[in-house]
C-alpha cells in the first residue's frame, strides 16, 4: 500500500499508530449513529481494531483489506476508510469521518482517490456500499461517486444488514456470498 494525495488530504496506510489521533477525532458517538459498529471504548480498543487491519488480509486469506487514515490540510487527522476487495474484484467501500468535516467533501475526495487507486494497482472493477436508510449523508455520498441503488435481490456477494440499501457501480459478475 503506498500514501495517496489529494488536492487536499493525505491518506497512509491505516497503521496502530494512527490509533491515538483517530481515537480523538473518532470518540464522539454520533459517528456511529448508522453505523453497525460501536465507538472504541477506548485508545487501547482502537490500537487492537487497527493492528487487526494491519494485516491487510482477512483471517481466511479471501479478501484483501486497504484501509487508509485521512488527514486533512493542516496535518489533522479527520477519520479513515476501508475498501475491502473480495473475487473478481468486488470492492466493499466505507468512510468514517469526525462530524467537524461533514459535508466539506473530504469523504468524497478521500473515496475516489481510493477507487481510482484499485482500478489502476489492483483489478477493481466494480464498487459498493451499503448503509442505512437513514443516513443521509452516505446516500449522497453514494450517489455523488456514481453508485446506483439496488434491490437485496439484485445483489447477493455478502452479507447485508436487514433494511440496509446496497449501492453498486461497474459490474458486480460475482453472484456468490464469500
Amino acid at each position: 500500500m503506498k500514501i495517496l494525495r489529494t488536492d487536499r488530504l493525505v491518506l497512509e496506510p491505516l497503521q496502530e499508530a494512527h490509533a491515538p489521533e483517530l481515537f480523538r477525532a473518532l470518540v464522539d458517538p454520533i459517528v456511529y449513529t448508522y453505523l453497525h459498529e460501536r465507538p472504541p471504548f477506548t485508545e487501547e480498543e482502537l490500537r487492537a481494531r487497527f493492528r487487526f487491519l494491519e494485516k491487510r488480509r482477512s483471517p481466511n486469506g479471501v479478501h484483501d483489506w486497504f484501509c487508509w487514515a485521512i488527514r486533512g490540510p493542516g496535518g489533522e487527522m479527520h477519520g479513515h476508510l476501508s475498501a475491502i476487495v473480495h473475487a473478481r474484484g468486488a470492492v466493499d467501500l466505507g468512510v468514517v469521518l469526525t462530524p467537524r468535516v461533514w459535508r466539506q467533501g473530504m469523504a468524497h475526495e478521500s473515496l475516489l482517490a481510493v477507487m481510482r487507486e484499485l482500478q489502476s494497482s489492483h483489478r477493481a472493477n466494480a464498487f459498493f456500499m451499503t448503509m442505512s436508510p437513514r443516513n443521509d449523508l452516505g446516500i449522497a455520498l453514494a450517489q455523488r461517486l456514481g453508485l446506483r441503488l439496488v434491490s437485496r435481490a439484485d445483489f447477493d456477494l455478502r452479507a447485508v444488514d436487514n433494511g440496509d440499501l446496497i449501492f453498486v457501480s461497474g459490474s458486480l459478475s460475482d453472484r456468490s456470498s464469500p
